[in-house]
């Protein structure tokens, strides 16, 4: 008997249902397909996408302005992603895997320059070559030291004194990570403690995993850099390349569907999923779960209730309620109610995880360089501006151009967020939610002390709102999340950012794949890397 046929075998009469849409639900289908080796035709994959190409992180043209969103990047040294990256083709060259072709993009990528707003002009930090303190070392240790338990629902500002946010070490690793997926919104504000109330929302316990992940880059008590990372964009050269390779081997996928609800029987003490229900174009379908099959779902996202404005409007400002403007993934989470942790802690507090982005897209590349000029950073460079006088908490990414693959090349595209946009302006008098994308580019320009004529005559400005995007980053208690296999019910794994996985931090994509691999093998057999 050939591998194939035995596997078969072994699979017989088991489907796998792969509920919600995220980078973890298609992980979960690679691992089936080429790690447990599943017949690709037993995979059910729902998912709320119209199509493969949709949920790129950028819109717009350059004609209206571009909107960019923010995305996780992943950081590939994680043995688990480079597993699954490994498995995936390259949709430019079948003969080359995604991690084929990241690790050629990587070359000798520089790393990100940091500039800091000092008194009367910008300020430089080497943030692959800064000096920790005795004290700085010493706080981070005795915090490492603590207790998960210990830390449950403290924040960031419980755990350090006032100095230890403007050290150097504090300004580079928050600054940088944050550039890429809002890890810690708490900017080290040059001595004003009270000014921006250090963003209450930032967990003290995901701070503490991500200093354990990354904090023994260190060759010294006193040198440090940032996590290692490289340019990609994860929807065009991860999720679009698995996307294909699905259909190409013929896993059942459902596009532009909405899972509404889920039925559990119950089992000798335990219970299964055995039914749940999907709806496209109004129509309710209800599907039967056969008795050894299993449920994948992702819970939550990130980037549930975004709104964009445009230039000359702001974004809405509706208040919404918790089961208002909540995507697939949260709706799935709340179907199951309180059996799997508590989705009321990140979905609703909104004032807590609210973050506001802006794209500005430039009419010609010639303004782009008059603004690298007139800020002194340099061309060709990515380069990471952090405003902390900003009552906004402004930061701004110049990129090296272009920042997407279809951006126009007549065009240059920089992006910016800010994690305070409740607050009043330091010149615009307004808070940044009801500002337009001309009033940011106004505030933007005072700061870094460039005439707002330029800012308003050369390019447009698209404000973004995201009212969950921090919300992985909410203090919690140690019961608010679902483990991966969940406790008393037999066939179901869940993935995601808001899965509870020990010891891993959900800052970076890397945790919804290593969640992916531990739900497949635990409930199909996997080989553990």
């Amino acid at each position: 008997m050939s591998d194939q046929d035995q596997n078969q075998r072994e699979h017989e009469g088991l489907d796998v249902w792969i509920l919600g849409s995220s980078i973890g639900s298609l992980a979960s289908a690679v691992f089936l397909i080429r790690g447990a080796k599943m017949p690709a035709p037993r995979i059910h994959l729902f998912e709320s996408r119209g199509a493969p190409e949709d949920g790129l992180p950028t819109t717009g043209d350059a004609l209206s302005g571009y909107d960019h969103r923010s995305s996780c990047l992943p950081i590939v040294r994680d043995k688990y992603t480079k597993y699954l990256l490994s498995l995936v083709p390259s949709i430019a060259c079948s003969e080359q895997t995604v991690l084929d072709n990241l690790n050629t993009s990587k070359g000798d990528v520089a790393a990100t320059r940091l500039l800091f707003q000092g008194d009367n002009h910008l300020e430089a930090i080497d943030p692959n070559n800064f000096g920790i303190g005795w004290r700085v070392w010493m706080s981070l240790m005795n915090f490492v030291l603590k207790s998960e338990k210990s830390l449950d629902r403290k924040v960031i500002r419980d755990c350090f004194k006032a100095k230890f946010f403007s050290s150097a070490f504090w300004i580079t690793w928050s600054s940088t990570l944050v550039s890429h997926r809002n890890i810690f919104k708490i900017i080290a504000n040059k001595g004003e403690h009270k000014r921006f109330g250090f963003c209450p929302w930032s967990s003290a316990i995901e701070f503490r995993r991500c200093v354990q992940r990354f904090f023994h880059k260190s060759r010294s008590h006193n040198k440090s850099s940032p996590p290692d990372r490289f340019i990609c964009d994860p929807q065009e050269d991860i999720v679009l390349p698995i996307t294909r390779l699905l259909q190409k081997e013929g896993v059942d996928i459902h596009f532009d569907v909405t899972v509404t609800d889920i039925v559990m029987d119950q089992e000798q003490g335990c219970r299964r999923i055995s039914a749940f229900k999907w709806i496209k174009d109004e129509t309710e379908t209800i599907v039967t779960v056969g008795k050894h099959s299993i449920v994948i779902a992702t819970l939550g996202s990130s980037v549930s209730g975004s709104t964009s404005g445009t230039n000359t409007k702001p974004p809405s400002l509706e208040l919404l309620k918790a089961e208002d403007r909540l995507d697939e993934n949260w709706s799935l989470w709340l179907a199951f109610g309180s059996t799997l942790g508590d989705p009321y802690n990140f979905c609703t507090r909104i004032n807590e995880s609210r973050v506001e982005t802006f794209t500005i897209t430039f009419q010609s590349t010639e303004c782009l360089d008059h603004l690298i000029k007139s800020v002194k950073a340099e061309a060709g460079s990515r380069t990471l501006i952090i405003l902390q006088k900003s009552n906004w908490s402004i930061n701004l990414l110049i990129p090296s151009q272009p920042l997407f693959s279809h951006q126009s090349r007549d065009m240059s595209v920089i992006w910016g967020y800010c994690s305070t946009p409740n607050h009043i302006g330091n010149y615009v008098k307004k808070a940044m939610l009801s500002c337009s994308g001309q009033e940011i580019s106004v505030e933007l320009a005072e700061h870094l002390k460039i005439p707002r004529e330029f800012m308003l005559n050369n390019s447009i400005n698209i404000p973004h709102v995201m009212p969950r995007l921090a919300a992985p980053l909410l203090t919690r208690s140690s019961g608010d999340r679902p483990k991966v296999i969940p406790k008393k019910i037999t066939n179901l794994a869940v993935v995601g950012q808001f899965v509870e996985i020990p010891d891993e931090t959900c800052a970076i994509v890397n945790y919804s794949i290593c969640g992916a691999h531990a739900a497949v093998n635990r409930l199909v057999g996997l080989q553990e890397l």
